[in-house]
C-alpha cells in the first residue's frame, strides 16, 4: 500500500518502521504523506515534531525542511503509535514575539489517531493549531518532561488517564476548561496563566505538587481546592482579581507562600500549625487588613510584605521569632513605622540574610 492516492507522492505506508516496529527520530510530521509512513510503527526513538517547519539540531535534511501549514489535515497512519521516547511537539512558538514567530498545521483538527499513545519520554508541547478545538490525548498516561499547552486559540485539554507529568504548563487567554481526572503527580510545577477556567475541578485527583503558580486568571474565585492537595511544596497566586481570601491549612517547614497584586484579597491565613516555612511573599494586596500565621515561629527563605495598603498590624505574625534569607518590610502605608522597627528588634536574624528593607511604612 503506497500514500499515492493520498497526495500522488509515493510514500510506502509504514516505511519508518523497522521489523520491531520501531520508527528511529527525530520524525518531522509536516504533511499526509508523513503520517502515513508511521503506520504500524509502535515506538518512536527520538523526537516526534508534528509541524510544517521545524529544525531539528543535527538532524537530517528532511526533518529541517519545511511544508505548506495546510498539507497536513489527518494524523492517519499514527495510530498504533504507543510510546515517543523523546518529546513530542505539535506547533512551536519562536522565542520571539508576535504571530509570525509561531508554526503549526492550520488545518489539522483532530488528534484522533493518537488515542494510543501511553507514554512520552520527554516533553509534550502543543502549542499551534488553530483548527484543533480540544487538545485530547485520552490514552495518556504519563510525561516524564513538561506538558505546555500554549495557544492564544480557544483550545481545552483533555487527558482523562494521564498520571504523572513532571510540569504542567496551561497557557492563553481562550483556555476555558481542563480535564484531568486521574492526574496525580507533578512533582516539579503546575502553571496557570491567563487562562479563563473558573475552578479547579478538572484536577481532582492531585496528591503531590512541587508548587502551583496560578497568575492573571481573572475568573478563579478560590483557590483552596489546590491549597489542600496533600503534598504541595508552594503556592504562588498573581494578579487574581476575583480571589478574596487565601486561607493555607499544615503544611511542611519547606512551604512556599506567595499572594502579589490580587486586589479584592482581604485575608491571608496560615494554619496554627504551620510553625515553619521557606517563604512568605505577601505583596501589593491594596484590600488586605488581616495577615494570620497564629503557629509560625520561623522562616528560612525570607519575608516581604510590600506595598499592602490596608495592612495595619503585625499582630499576626507575633510568634515569629527567627528570620533568615531575606527580610523586605516596606510601602506598608497603614503600619506604623514604629511597629515595624519593633517587630524586627524582636527577631533573630540568620546568617545568611542579604536584603534588608524596612522603610517607608506609615508615619504615625
Amino acid at each position: 500500500m503506497t500514500a499515492e492516492d493520498a497526495s500522488g507522492s509515493g510514500t510506502i505506508a509504514g516505511a519508518r518502521c523497522g521489523a520491531d516496529g520501531i520508527a528511529t527520530g527525530p520524525i518531522a510530521i509536516r504533511d499526509n504523506d508523513d503520517a502515513l509512513s508511521l503506520q504500524g510503527c509502535t515506538v518512536v526513538d527520538g523526537d516526534l515534531f508534528i509541524d510544517p517547519c521545524r529544525v531539528c539540531a543535527g538532524a537530517s535534511p528532511e526533518c529541517t525542511a519545511c511544508g505548506d501549514p495546510a498539507d497536513l489535515t489527518s494524523l492517519r497512519g499514527t495510530e498504533d503509535l504507543e510510546r515517543v521516547t523523546g518529546s513530542v511537539f505539535l506547533g512551536q512558538f519562536a522565542d520571539t514575539a508576535g504571530p509570525e514567530a509561531r508554526t503549526g498545521h492550520e488545518a489539522l483538527a483532530s488528534l484522533a489517531e493518537l488515542q494510543g499513545l501511553r507514554e512520552i519520554g520527554g516533553d509534550l508541547l502543543v502549542a499551534y493549531a488553530p483548527a484543533l478545538e480540544v487538545a485530547a490525548f485520552p490514552g495518556l498516561e504519563s510525561v516524564a518532561g513538561e506538558l505546555r499547552i500554549e495557544s492564544s486559540f480557544h483550545l481545552d485539554a483533555s487527558f482523562p488517564a494521564l498520571v504523572e507529568a513532571n510540569d504542567l504548563s496551561l497557557l492563553g487567554p481562550s483556555r476555558h476548561s481542563l480535564e484531568f481526572p486521574s492526574l496525580q503527580n507533578v512533582p516539579g510545577n503546575l502553571w496557570l496563566y491567563q487562562t479563563t477556567i473558573t475552578n479547579f475541578d478538572g484536577v481532582p485527583a492531585l496528591v503531590e505538587v512541587g508548587g502551583v503558580d496560578v497568575t492573571h486568571n481573572d475568573l478563579v474565585s478560590d483557590v483552596s481546592p489546590i491549597l489542600a492537595i496533600p503534598r504541595l511544596g508552594g503556592a504562588e497566586f498573581v494578579g487574581l482579581t476575583s480571589l478574596t481570601a487565601v486561607d493555607v491549612p499544615a503544611k511542611g517547614d519547606d512551604f512556599r507562600l506567595t499572594v502579589i497584586d490580587c486586589p479584592a484579597v482581604e485575608r491571608v491565613s496560615l494554619s496554627s500549625q504551620t510553625s515553619s516555612l521557606e517563604r512568605l511573599y505577601v505583596a501589593e494586596n491594596d484590600a488586605m487588613v488581616s495577615l494570620q500565621a497564629p503557629g509560625l515561629r520561623s522562616i528560612s527563605g525570607g519575608l516581604q510584605l510590600r506595598d499592602n495598603a490596608a495592612l495595619e498590624s503585625l499582630a499576626g505574625l507575633a510568634s515569629l521569632e527567627y528570620l533568615d534569607t531575606w527580610l523586605t518590610l516596606a510601602g506598608n502605608d497603614r503600619l506604623c513605622q514604629s511597629a515595624v522597627d519593633a517587630f524586627v528588634d524582636g527577631l533573630e536574624l540568620g546568617p545568611d540574610v542579604e536584603h534588608w528593607n524596612v522603610v517607608g511604612n506609615g508615619d504615625c
